[in-house]
């Protein structure tokens, strides 16, 4: 049986995945990933369980994933500006590839095998009322031609064919 696109939503300002740390201890040097991190990590495991349920069975084929992190608007920007700012880019840190870093290991064995089933990767950073980071996890069996196409007239040019065709099985 296939899966469905899972959509989810992690709340609070997106984080990015911090570097390793590292420790010396006498002559043994030891790594470990900040508590924040793994704060973080462990947030979007349970946004993804509340989700889908714990008995979720990890995906095993090709997906695509789409990321898009809502920024809240800094406090110190006026009221005009402020609704200004709601969808457009933010041009802060983190990185947006360290945010899917952040969102996308943590699921590894809960919603996919592995991260290497990653075969697409599309993200954005923007300004808006809510901090979050909303998740959409799509497998490649129900991925739609439809979701590549960027340019207007071919958009135009597909809903045109599909309302042709949904039209000629009325008739």
């Amino acid at each position: 049986m296939g899966h469905e696109v899972i959509h989810f939503t992690v709340l609070g300002d997106p984080k990015g995945k911090a570097r390793p740390k590292f420790r010396r201890l006498g002559k043994i040097t030891m790594t470990y990933t900040p508590k924040a991190t793994v704060d973080y990590e462990n947030s979007v495991r349970k946004a993804f369980i509340n989700t889908v349920g714990k008995n979720f069975d990890p995906i095993n084929g090709p997906i695509k994933t789409e990321i898009k992190c809502i920024f809240k608007i800094p406090d110190s920007v006026s009221k005009r500006k402020h609704n200004e700012m709601i969808g457009k880019p933010a041009l802060r840190k983190p990185d947006l590839d360290n945010i899917a870093k952040s969102i996308l290991d943590p699921l590894n064995n809960i919603a996919y095998k592995d991260d290497s089933q990653i075969c697409r990767i599309s993200g954005s950073k923007e300004y808006g009322e809510n901090p979050r980071v909303d998740v959409t996890i799509i497998p490649y069996n129900i991925i739609n031609p439809i979701h590549f196409i960027t340019d207007k007239e071919t958009i135009k040019t597909w809903v045109t064919l599909i309302v042709y065709m949904k039209w000629n099985r009325q008739s």
